[in-house]
């Protein structure tokens, strides 16, 4: 049976919950952070986290566009079991940092206020609130004009959550200090954005949630933020992105539910490998021999994290065809050795594959009385012989 689909690259949680993909659930940091007498919050974590997949669980739990739809998205989450009181009660205000120009200041300022201006529209667009923005040479002009016409428009609050809002400073900080210093330091066009937004956490904005990267650029922002409060070592939230071991461990085996080998088993593998021989035709079968076989088992082998796949093992005693070898971090049940006999579908008498089975166990028996495999307690032998499309032995090879 196939495992569910892996979201790689998918920072969409709709998209997760609406397609059936594979997902760990964070829900329960929802309410911790709900919990959490903090409302404006920083969070640091290293790209490829999981910190646009969570920007995008917040939005779709706490807007209130998708306060019906919450059955839809959560059923079977952690929150589904117990949602807060403020599930839905928000309007959502996203804003994406990535993406923008640090080539000049020109560009940075240019690049800069049209992103907040797409985002402010996209807001009054998607709640349909009749407000036409001016164009402002100041980025925090703008935001000052769009909370004091929404203010009077809106019957909640708004939920601020920002999206690695210091990927633009960090790219600064790497060839540009002085525009680093300038945008956001005092008087900072930058600096005074996040000034304005600060001014409105007393009126019209409940909650701010922002993610990032880089400590310094944190600094350099919340010291004109003094209400904000900087998330990232909170004991409570330490799981809330990436993945614990046993959150791998249940990836693995939600997406692959029938491993490549299970304990004491390899006929998984021997299926696979015999789909693909049976999908061949008579040309593809002209010089073939066991080392596109093992070619074959090679290349399924590595589509599993699980172990270091070698080809060609040397021991003491010889050569090793195909060896599945411990890789930290996994740990998983057994380690397998193979040795791999084909004999061409004319070429394959009774006679023929017994003695390629006498000769394969024979290998690998001198294989597994060798010093490095002696000893060893979580390692599986086997000896597998095909002969053309087919395996007719698959043969565990004891000590």
């Amino acid at each position: 049976m196939a495992g569910k689909r892996i979201p790689y690259g998918i920072s969409n949680y709709q998209t997760i919950a609406r397609e059936g993909y594979l997902y760990v659930d964070k829900t329960r940091f929802i309410r911790v952070l709900e919990e959490n007498q903090e409302p404006f919050v920083f969070f640091l974590r290293p790209r490829r986290f999981g910190k646009s997949l969570f920007v995008s669980l917040l939005s779709n739990y706490y807007d209130r566009l998708q306060k019906d739809q919450f059955n839809e998205f959560f059923t079977g989450t952690d929150i589904w079991k117990e949602p807060t009181p403020k599930q839905g009660s928000y309007y959502v205000l996203n804003f994406d940092f990535s993406g923008i120009s640090t080539t000049t200041e020109e560009e940075l300022v240019e690049s800069f206020s049209r992103k907040i201006q797409n985002y402010l529209n996209l807001f009054l667009a998607k709640y349909n609130i009749p407000i036409t923005l001016h164009s402002h040479s100041s980025p925090a002009d703008v935001l000052v004009e769009f909370f004091s016409l929404v203010f009077t428009r809106i019957d909640g609050q708004i939920y601020v959550i920002i999206d690695e809002y210091d990927h633009f400073a960090n790219e600064l900080l790497g060839f540009d200090i002085q525009l680093f210093h300038q945008s956001l330091g005092g008087n900072g066009f930058i600096r005074k954005w996040f000034e304005v937004l600060k001014e409105a956490t007393k009126t019209i904005v409940g909650r701010i949630f922002a993610t990032c990267v880089s400590p310094i650029t944190l600094d350099s922002l919340t010291s004109g933020f003094s209400t904000a409060r900087d998330l990232t070592r909170s004991p409570r939230l330490h799981e809330m992105m990436g993945f614990t071991e046993s959150e791998v461990d249940m990836l693995i085996h939600e997406a692959f539910p029938e491993e490549i080998i299970f304990p004491g088993m390899s006929d998984k593998l021997v299926s696979l490998v015999e789909e693909v021989l049976h999908a061949f035709s008579n040309r593809d079968y002209i010089g073939f021999d066991e080392k596109y076989l093992k070619i074959l088992i090679f290349a399924y082998a590595h589509m599993s994290a699980l172990y270091l796949v070698k080809s060609e093992y040397e021991i003491s005693g010889g050569y090793i065809d195909i060896a599945f070898l411990p890789r930290e971090p996994w740990h998983p049940d057994y380690y397998a050795l193979f040795e791999l006999k084909y004999i061409k579908s004319g070429q394959s008498s009774p006679e023929a594959i017994k003695k390629a089975l006498k000769d394969g166990i024979e290998q690998m028996t001198r294989y597994g009385s060798s010093p490095e495999w002696a000893y060893q307690k979580k390692v599986k032998r086997w000896v597998l012989v095909f002969a053309g499309d087919r395996c007719v032995h698959n043969r565990e090879v004891t000590p």
